[in-house]
């Protein structure tokens, strides 16, 4: 499936958090925390997290116990582990965007920068070591890109490993039994491949957006249902346990069979 694009993740992680519905969420993480009890509403948050530092320690310590209370609800949460997820990547993302510019130069099975840069900020948020207290915002960054670096030299490496073909390969493959029409069906198919992808990635931004999953969950869907990949691979790759990845996409899939078995809610959805 083709990458979320940096304009797709950045309008379903503000419209998670500009409405209402996380209103709900974020006073009951105020309630155990004070660093975010200081602020009004998570917009108001996110502007603040935004503003440049005027050199005051203060302000600095507001930010980085604001991140550090974030990244605790996230990897320990339960019930606001995918709200504060949400709102730490809104909190970082001028300097997500300022990460995925100086690493745009991106292997060509790459397509769009920013994707790798956000998994790579939700692998970091699930692997903090919470021990680490200063600077969380700089080092995060810093760690992100390092990630998003190393998966390309991983990539462009893999693309120059020429292939070698195994040793008994006509004794296996009887060339006679194709014969023409391989080139169409592979056209066939990535055609095919192409609209059904189109239709997946407008139809899970449209449940993002109309909160029936979050935007966490909908790059789980991807990963699982329209890619291949493993439960226990992802949840390797994204650095938290294979439990809480399993939860996690039971309960997607729970939000997605409840909204579609409501049939006026079906059809007002396809007629959006």
């Amino acid at each position: 499936m083709s990458r979320t694009s940096k304009e797709e993740i950045r309008h379903a992680i503000f419209t998670e958090v500009q409405s209402r519905e996380f209103n709900q969420p974020f006073q009951e993480m105020q309630e155990a925390s004070r660093a975010l009890a200081l602020f009004t509403d998570a917009g108001e948050l996110v502007h603040c997290m935004h503003q440049r530092d005027n050199g005051k320690d203060e302000e600095q310590d507001i930010k980085n116990r604001v991140l550090r209370d974030l990244i605790i609800a996230a990897k320990y949460s339960r019930k606001y582990s995918s709200a504060a997820q949400s709102l730490c990547i809104a909190a970082l993302w001028p300097g997500l965007d300022r990460v995925s510019k100086q690493v745009e130069s991106s292997p060509e099975p790459i397509q769009d920068s920013f994707a790798e840069v956000y998994n790579a900020t939700l692998q970091e948020i699930q692997s903090w070591d919470m021990d680490k207290q200063d600077k969380i915002a700089a080092n995060i960054l810093l760690n992100v890109k390092k990630r998003v670096l190393m998966l390309y030299d991983a990539v462009r490496e893999t693309e120059t490993t020429p292939f070698k073909s195994p040793d008994n390969t006509d004794d296996d493959v009887d060339a006679g039994a194709f014969e023409g029409g391989a080139d169409e069906v592979v056209d066939e198919k990535t055609v095919e491949s192409q609209v059904e992808e189109e239709l997946c990635s407008s139809a899970l931004d449209r449940l993002v957006a109309a909160n029936v999953i979050s935007p966490q969950e909908s790059l789980l869907i991807v990963l699982r249902v329209f890619q291949g990949h493993e439960l226990d691979a992802i949840a390797e790759s994204l650095g938290i346990s294979y439990k809480t990845l399993c939860r996690r996409y039971e309960r997607a899939i729970e939000r997605l069979e409840k909204f579609f078995k409501d049939e006026k809610g079906y059809w007002a959805f396809l007629n959006s």
